[in-house]
C-alpha cells in the first residue's frame, strides 16, 4: 500500500511530459501554438488528477475487510437522496471541472472535430477515472460522477462548436 501524494505525482506526470514532448521534437520541428494548445490539455489533465486522485491510498486490499473490497455506486443519482457534507459542492465540482475538458480537447486535437466524438471521448476519459478510483482506497466509483462529468464535458464542448460555428459564419 502507497500513497499518492499530488507533488509527487504531478512532477512525475510533468517529467514524462517533457521527455516525450523532447523526443517528439527532436523528430519533428516543434509548433509553439500547438506547444501551447497542449499545454493547455496538461492543465485539464492536472487538474482533473487533482481532484479525483491526489492523495488516495492505493489499495487492492481493504484493510478492515482483509479482502478486495473496491467502493462502487452504480445508482444513478443517488445524491437527489442520500446527501451528506458537501454535496453539492460535489455535484457542482464534477460539472463544472469536465467544461473545460469539453472546451479544450476539440481545440487541441484535429480528430475531435464532431460533437459526438468529443463528448464520446470525454466519457471514455472519465469512465477510466473511475476505473482507476475502484483501486484507491477513499475514493468511490460513482455512476454521478460519469453523468455530471460528461454533462460538463458535454457543455464545454457545446461552447466550442457553437464558437467555431459562428467563426465559420462569419467568414
Amino acid at each position: 500500500m502507497f500513497i499518492l501524494h499530488e507533488a509527487q505525482s504531478i512532477f512525475v506526470i510533468t517529467i514524462i511530459l517533457i521527455l516525450v514532448r523532447l523526443f517528439i521534437a527532436r523528430i519533428h520541428k516543434p509548433d509553439v501554438k500547438h506547444e501551447l494548445m497542449l499545454l493547455l490539455v496538461y492543465i485539464c489533465i492536472v487538474v482533473v488528477f487533482h481532484f479525483t486522485m491526489s492523495e488516495s491510498t492505493f489499495c487492492l486490499i481493504d484493510p478492515e475487510l482483509h479482502r478486495f473490497a473496491p467502493k462502487l455506486n452504480l445508482k444513478a443519482f443517488q445524491f437527489l437522496t442520500d446527501r451528506y457534507d458537501g454535496w453539492q459542492r460535489n455535484i457542482i465540482g464534477n460539472f463544472a471541472m469536465f467544461i473545460p475538458v469539453g472546451f479544450v480537447w476539440p481545440l487541441v486535437f484535429r480528430k475531435l472535430n464532431t460533437y459526438v466524438k468529443t463528448v464520446g471521448a470525454c466519457f471514455l476519459y472519465t469512465l477510466i477515472i473511475e476505473i482507476l478510483q475502484l483501486l484507491l482506497y477513499e475514493r468511490t466509483s460513482d455512476v454521478d460522477d460519469l453523468i455530471l462529468n460528461t454533462a460538463g464535458a458535454a457543455i464545454g464542448a457545446g461552447i466550442w462548436f457553437l464558437i467555431k460555428k459562428a467563426r465559420k459564419d462569419d467568414r
